[in-house]
């Protein structure tokens, strides 16, 4: 997830509330897409 089409992509002059979009990317994006990650495999055990 870090890597130049992420990078690229997010490198614009773009504020979310006053946040620049890439710093947004690596405060809320990457920590949910990791939390995610750890959560599926959870997920996957308890069913079974």
């Amino acid at each position: 997830m870090l890597n130049f089409p992420f990078i690229q992509t997010l490198n614009k002059d773009i504020d979310v509330l006053g946040i620049p979009l890439i710093l947004l990317y690596f405060l809320v994006g990457w920590p949910s897409s990791i939390l995610a990650i750890y959560l599926f495999p959870k997920a996957l055990t308890k069913h079974r």
